[in-house]
């Protein structure tokens, strides 16, 4: 495959004593992120793990900007605060369902979705070499002129980050993107994910229990267990984490799954020990890994520039 997208400024995210509360009644309300910290890098693709209800979710809409108003804390963006305005056109968040529209071909959504963010300021010669680079890119050359309602599941999650990688964002946030898909879309979906992480991008998503070969796909990983941070490091490192903390992880026992049962209480309780060890998300020792080889991290100030000068929206509310 000749074409690929070309690699985005590096976007580094930092995140401290996030808290996020969510009412439950007239004057009620529940804690759901308890003063949590972590730091995403670049470069990499990374995995936010947890038992149902732990926070997952919540952590990955309230850093995509999608909540807000009722958290607290802090979150960086290449070492200054967060502009929720600026940060929109940097990222892009896909999410669990593919919704598209019924009556449109894989080309026609492509077309469509390249005329909303792009607008005038892109020819259409380049609008049409663009969709056909990212369509050959995720393998959907094929069925180009199928309607989206009868794509499978893998097509329309491929679809769904296709939409997405029109204005090529350098930061993605993806809400459990394996969910629907048999282990073969699977696999080729968090492939497809690390090669664009590989581009310079950093990239996010929430997953429900992956299998030991999925998870072993990821650059980095985020456990949460009852809004906290009960891990964050290297996949690898989870079972010496873990034995360190008198948990050893039963051989031929996937990693993944063994601490999600521990953080769900099904070894006793344990969470206190594990977020007291890992900081609640401060503590990088876990977090070691050297940027991959076919990774090189340049900062271009000019992109940044450009991008804050970009309008929010790639066309008029008359043209949309």
């Amino acid at each position: 495959m000749g074409f690929h997208l070309a690699e985005r400024p590096p976007v580094d995210i930092e995140f401290t004593d996030l808290n996020y509360t969510v009412p439950t009644g007239k004057n009620s309300s529940k804690l759901i992120l308890r003063s949590v910290s972590g730091y995403f890098k670049s470069g990499e693709l990374t995995a936010i793990l947890g038992p149902s209800g732990a926070g997952k979710s919540t952590l990955l809409n309230v850093l995509a900007g999608y909540r807000g108003s009722d958290g607290t804390g802090s979150i960086l963006v290449n070492g200054v605060p967060r502009d929720a305005r600026y940060f929109r056109k940097l990222s892009r968040y896909i999410m669990q369902e593919d919704v598209h529209q019924s009556g449109l071909t894989v080309y026609e959504s492509m077309k469509f979705s390249a005329d909303l963010k792009l607008g005038a300021s892109v020819s259409e010669q380049q609008k049409q070499d663009m969709i056909l680079d990212i369509m050959e890119l995720l393998r959907l050359k094929k069925c180009e002129a199928t309607l989206t309602n009868r794509l499978s599941g893998g097509e329309k999650k491929r679809l769904s980050i296709a939409l997405e990688l029109v204005n090529n964002p350098p930061v993605i946030f993806l809400d459990e993107p394996t969910t629907g898909l048999d282990d073969l879309s699977s696999s080729q979906c968090i492939n497809l994910l690390k090669s664009l992480a590989r581009g310079g991008r950093t990239v996010i998503c929430s997953i429900h229990t992956p299998s030991a070969k999925l998870f072993a796909l990821f650059d980095n990983v985020y456990i949460v267990a009852e809004g906290q941070c009960v891990f964050q490091g290297l996949g690898e490192d989870i079972v010496p984490f873990l034995a360190q903390n008198g948990l050893p992880c039963p051989k031929h026992f996937n990693p993944a799954d063994f601490i999600v049962e521990v953080s769900s209480g099904e070894y006793g309780y344990h969470n206190d020990k594990l977020v007291n060890a890992i900081e609640n998300g401060r503590c990088k020792r876990w977090n070691r890994k050297p940027p991959p080889k076919d990774f090189t991290r340049q900062t271009s100030e000019r992109e940044f520039r450009q991008l804050r000068k970009q309008p929010d929206y790639g066309c008029s509310t008359w043209e949309q």
